[in-house]
């Protein structure tokens, strides 16, 4: 904070007398002496900016799961406008509003969805998938509630896809047609222009 205050008003002073030595005439000018700006003194106690953080880049970048889910979704959105993105950030994704309760962009900024499908030049975000574990057919999967309903405040469609070692990209394909329409025309044109018909649905994985 007095760093900041030191720097502020350094500026001040070099903004002042600029004016002062524009408001001169130009005889004045050439006698002064070189402008010498003062110099800001640093806090003995300022934090300094450390050489070295105690850090590792991560031997893999996805789990085996989010891997083969990864491969199948290139394999699966091939040939289309669709492209896939791993990891997005909520609060990269989404706005809020004016009107929004204080804090929400704050509950937004560390959660993230595992992959979001968008379409077009523009990358328009249409479909989120979310890894989760395995559980019987009879058993409902744990859900992140406000993840689900920042999703469908937004329209967009968030997918639950079991976690497992590998996925076939043809089935894949076919269960992601009911939300990205252009999977089942790949030749319909104006593509950034198709909607999903299931858009604003949380709902699990079928396949």
């Amino acid at each position: 904070m007095e760093l900041a205050l030191l720097v502020t008003l350094a500026l001040i002073v070099t903004v002042a007398i600029c004016i002062l030595s524009m408001s001169r005439p130009a005889g004045d000018r050439s006698s002064r002496p070189p402008l010498v700006l003062p110099v800001p003194q640093v806090p003995p106690d300022a934090p300094e900016a450390p050489q070295r953080l105690e850090v590792q880049a991560r031997a893999r970048f996805f789990t085996r799961p989010e891997q083969a889910l990864y491969l199948a979704l290139q394999e699966a959105l091939r040939g289309t406008p669709y492209a896939v993105f791993p990891k997005v950030r909520l609060s990269d994704l989404f706005t809020t509003g004016r009107e929004a309760p204080k804090g929400t962009h704050a509950r937004l900024r560390d959660k993230h969805v595992d992959f979001l499908v968008v379409c077009g030049p523009e990358q328009r975000p249409l479909l989120g998938l979310e890894l989760v574990a395995e559980v019987s057919p009879d058993s409902t999967p744990p859900r992140d509630i406000l993840k689900d309903v920042a999703f469908r405040s937004a329209g967009l469609s968030l997918v639950q896809m079991p976690a497992r070692p590998s996925y076939a990209a043809a089935q894949m394909r076919l269960e992601l047609s009911t939300h990205l329409p252009l999977l089942r025309n790949p030749g319909t044109p104006d593509a950034g222009s198709e909607g999903s018909s299931a858009a604003g649905r949380v709902r699990p994985w079928r396949g």
